[in-house]
């Protein structure tokens, strides 16, 4: 959840900056839609790889041993 709000306000934060982000990249333009959606995809992918891990350890705890820890 927190991948996409960070999508949905970087994008158009990115698009904003198009002057200072001209300056960084000079032979790709800043608005190209393609170079956006990579990477916005990449970003989501390593968010998802970074939760997996943590989330994979969680599910292998039973329900009942989780409980009575508390």
């Amino acid at each position: 959840m927190l991948v996409i709000f960070g999508v949905l306000f970087g994008v158009p934060g990115a698009v904003a900056l198009t002057r200072t982000l001209k300056s960084f990249v000079q032979s790709v333009d800043p608005l190209d839609p393609t170079l956006l959606f990579l990477v916005s995809f990449m970003l989501a992918a390593i968010a998802l790889m970074a939760c997996l891990a943590p989330a994979r350890n969680a599910t292998r705890v039973g329900p009942n041993v989780a409980l009575r820890y508390e």
